[in-house]
């Protein structure tokens, strides 16, 4: 019985410290092409940016009107909306320790997405079909839309959090929600107010800040 606990515990602690050696590697990345972008020590890399760009004038004219209607929708005012409406089911079945751990992920992305903007303060591209405001690197919509949801497709396979879950039902809840934050991310470039870098390194703080968050909640919070 004792031998038996003591494995669990083990496994659980190598279960962690992977989700650690993740979180790491995600911010070490995010670091590496912050360096390489603001400082330009590759010239190559703007011809990347350059090449992505104009690939997007190759994307199907919906998709650019689709993408127009997701910067609305994800406007802080409909954002906060759609993630009280996402939210309100789990605290309904009392599920207190995953809304917290996806509000505490979501809110501090956020907080070091805006920091991390202002301080290095990179200009957005010449706008091509919305005229937003603000800093561009990283994209703010890339680092809540990857932090969102990785923190859900976590707790998707935590074993015992969602009753009725299943594997299949995981996977396919898995792979719709990284399609969603896939999506979100490009339409920021097909309209012309990011860079290809710019949701690269968002995606990267989005998933480094929400592996962290889960690791911490799953240890202290009971």
């Amino acid at each position: 019985m004792l031998g038996n606990i003591r494995k669990i515990l083990q496994r659980d602690r190598r279960y962690e410290e992977n989700l650690l050696y993740f979180s790491l590697t995600s911010i070490t990345l995010f670091s590496v092409i912050a360096h390489i972008y603001v400082f330009q020590t590759l010239p190559w890399w703007n011809t990347l940016d350059e090449m992505v760009a104009w690939g997007m004038i190759y994307l199907p004219s919906f998709f650019v009107t689709f993408s127009l209607l997701i910067a609305y929708i994800t406007h802080p005012l409909p954002a906060i909306a759609l993630m009280i409406l996402v939210l309100l089911p789990l605290l309904y079945n009392r599920m207190w320790r995953v809304g917290f751990e996806i509000l505490a992920s979501i809110a501090s992305a956020g907080i070091a997405g805006t920091l991390l903007k202002y301080a290095y303060s990179i200009e957005r591209p010449v706008p091509t079909h919305l005229l937003e405001t603000g800093y561009s690197f990283p994209s703010l919509h890339a680092v809540i839309s990857w932090t969102f949801a990785l923190s859900v497709i976590l707790w998707l396979n935590e074993k015992g959090t969602f009753r009725r879950s299943t594997k299949s039902y995981s996977l396919l809840m898995s792979a719709g929600l990284i399609l969603s934050a896939f999506v979100i991310s490009l339409s920021r470039v097909a309209i012309g107010v990011h860079r290809g870098t710019d949701i690269i390194a968002g995606a990267l703080l989005g998933i480094s800040v929400s592996t962290l968050c889960f690791v911490l909640t799953r240890r202290y919070y009971n």
